[in-house]
């Protein structure tokens, strides 16, 4: 699946966390920064982002993605193996 990275920073952590969500990205990296002694500080936040192009929970060219069966029981087992 395609995807793009997004860098996000500011001051305020949970207000990065909330944009990551908004834009529908997965975060991959959090980092604290600071710079000097009493200097300012602040975040970068790494979001993985898909390629909006592609809808959301498809696979293999728009076709429904197929979730395997889980066995039931030593029976289904048996019959698989």
């Amino acid at each position: 699946m395609q995807s793009r990275r997004l860098l996000l920073d500011g001051p305020d952590l949970p207000a990065l966390l909330r944009r990551a969500e908004e834009v529908g990205g997965r975060v991959v990296r959090a980092r604290r920064h600071r710079r000097g002694i009493l200097g300012r500080s602040w975040f970068e936040v790494t979001v993985d982002v898909p390629d909006p192009s592609r809808p959301r929970g498809r696979r293999d060219g728009g076709t429904s993605p197929v979730r395997p069966r889980r066995p039931a029981g030593i029976g289904d087992l048996l019959a698989a193996a």
